[in-house]
């Protein structure tokens, strides 16, 4: 069982050191196609009203495990 977990635990960190790798590629030697691009209120007010929206429905899903424990 603790090989198993260490072997997950150990492919689980190689691609998230091969993520960071590639994300540093992209930002430290491609600068000239990296980008942020800030968006505008309208996007911000959808974000915030679907946040919303998703909280709401997990109300009840907390509330029953919260019964439950």
């Amino acid at each position: 069982m603790q090989s198993r977990n260490f072997y997950a635990i150990l492919w689980i960190y190689m691609i998230e050191m091969t993520l960071v790798v590639v994300i540093i590629k992209i930002v430290i030697f491609d600068p000239e196609h990296f980008g942020i691009q800030t968006p505008g209120a309208q996007v911000y007010i959808t974000r915030f009203a679907a946040t919303l929206l998703m909280h709401m429905e997990l109300i009840m899903d907390v509330k029953q495990g919260l019964n439950m424990i």
